[in-house]
């Protein structure tokens, strides 16, 4: 690297604007939602994850032109179920035309300015932040005695007050448990549905396996049903419990929220 030494011609865009690469075999039309792929095409907007918003079609495109697009304004955009009430929440990707309050995939687009009627609302595109969702992860920490375990809720629904996603579930030993063959499993609920995945199987003292001082036990990945909204409960149940004499522990479960600053 060398610092400048002369004036220099620096390029940039105006700021409203941004020109990409549509990708192999699309087509974009205009006024179309547009994300980045992987690999930084541009593609008509879907609720899918691992895409970046970019912004609105200025134009109509196809496979391997440049397209350009909107990053600011406020536009019209089709949606579903909204009221007055409304204004100023955030919206995200449901297609290429259509927004909505539901988080899904987190496909952050803008905050609602104006409501013409249940399905047309208008959207600011730049609202103080940036386009893409804004993401914070938090640790969500439950402390367990663990022959307190029986078969049924540990946790019955507790309310985050924020959209966000279930990653990942862990144990930590804060107690050992050392009489053997003890036995629980531990799984989550958003509302009144199991999180694929993120079960915690305890076993004490089987096989050489203990619940030792510090140990960590892991949960199954993640892979489905983990994302919950501002007004959804989640909770935590126990099963399959042989009654365990002594132990304790920390349930962390890790949460990927979207933030919450106006």
């Amino acid at each position: 690297m060398t610092a400048l030494g002369a004036d220099k011609s620096v390029e940039r865009y105006e700021g409203d604007m941004i020109s990409l690469v549509v990708k192999a075999a699309t087509t974009i039309y205009k006024g179309s939602l547009v994300t980045s792929d992987a690999a930084g095409y541009a593609i008509p907007a879907a609720n899918t994850a691992g895409t970046f918003f970019m912004g609105v079609a200025a134009e109509q495109k196809g496979a391997g032109e440049t397209i350009r697009v909107y990053r600011r304004g406020i536009f019209n955009f089709a949606a579903v179920g909204m009221a007055i009430t409304d204004i100023g929440s955030r919206v995200y990707v449901a297609d290429s035309a259509t927004v909505t309050t539901t988080v899904g995939n987190g496909i952050y687009v803008g905050k609602i300015m104006a409501v013409d009627s249940a399905t047309s609302v208008w959207v600011s595109l730049e609202s103080g932040e940036a386009l893409s969702a804004i993401y914070v992860r938090s640790i969500l920490s439950i402390p367990i005695e663990l022959s307190k375990l029986a078969n049924g809720d540990i946790v019955t629904t507790y309310t985050p007050g924020f959209a966000g996603t279930i990653e990942k579930v862990t144990f930590v030993t804060t107690n050992p448990a050392t009489t053997g063959d003890k036995l629980a499993t531990l799984n989550l609920e958003i509302g009144t549905t199991n999180v694929t995945g993120g079960v915690v199987s305890l076993t004490s003292a089987t096989g050489g396996k203990t619940l030792t001082l510090g140990g960590l036990t892991e949960g199954t990945a993640v892979s489905a049903n983990n994302v919950f909204g501002a007004s959804d409960t989640i909770s935590v149940e126990a099963a399959s419990v042989t009654a365990f004499i002594e132990g304790a522990g920390v349930l962390l479960i890790v949460i990927k929220c979207t933030a919450a600053a106006a």
